[in-house]
């Protein structure tokens, strides 16, 4: 599924991606993370596992983007209900929608990891 967005989107896009890519791919991000804590967060020494990870979560893209958008129908009602009335109508092309729902499921991961780490300090 290619998107058009603008930048701050492609962004929070890109951040709730990895954060829910950590979980689908957790095989591939406990060594990665394992790593990183070892090398005091030199990416350098953990090439291997960074790319294991990239490319899990790479061919995990949809499954990560349907994780979102069920997750943004669910946050965002309107959002919800536009994708649902779109799927039902039996249009071919419900892009638009879904990606709002999975816009509105990417702000909610970002959201509350941003409010995790905030607490964390």
């Amino acid at each position: 599924m290619s998107l058009k967005l603008d930048a701050k989107a492609e962004e929070v896009l890109a951040e709730a991606t990895s954060y829910v890519g950590m979980s689908v791919c957790q095989d591939r991000a406990v060594p990665y993370l394992q790593c990183m804590d070892a090398a005091n967060g030199n990416p350098r020494s953990c090439a291997v596992h960074t790319r294991e990870l990239q490319a899990c979560i790479a061919n995990q893209q949809d499954n990560i983007y349907q994780i979102l958008g069920q997750l943004g129908a669910q946050r965002d009602a309107s959002a919800g209900h536009k994708l649902q009335e779109c799927i039902m109508s039996g249009e071919a092309d419900c892009s638009g929608e879904a990606l709002a729902a999975v816009m509105a499921g990417a702000n909610c991961v970002v959201q509350e990891a941003h409010n995790a780490m905030k607490q964390l300090q």
